[in-house]
């Protein structure tokens, strides 16, 4: 279980939205939210797989983890407040 909370989102090197599991982190977090990514960039109207910047990965993994969260709240209580301390973008 200590190996979970090491485990953190990163992103591959070869594949600008792909995450990297490592040290055999979560993987059925890690598969959810991958999958979520995927749905967002296959709604979009482009048909290519495409190359994200830095920043438009942080925001489409933080739009994936918002839209699951989202999903997972009971129908009564449909709001979620973000509060995001330290990130760094290098």
């Amino acid at each position: 279980m200590a190996r979970w909370y090491e485990q953190g989102f990163t992103f591959c090197n070869n594949l600008s939205f792909g995450l990297q599991q490592s040290q055999g982190g979560p993987c059925g977090i890690l598969a959810a939210v991958q999958a979520e990514m995927i749905r967002y960039l296959i709604d979009s109207d482009n048909q290519d797989v495409p190359i994200l910047s830095t920043i438009e990965a942080q925001t489409l993994l933080i739009h994936a983890i918002l839209n699951i969260l989202y999903r997972a709240l009971p129908p009564n209580k449909k709001c979620i407040t973000l509060c995001i301390f330290g990130i760094f973008i290098h």
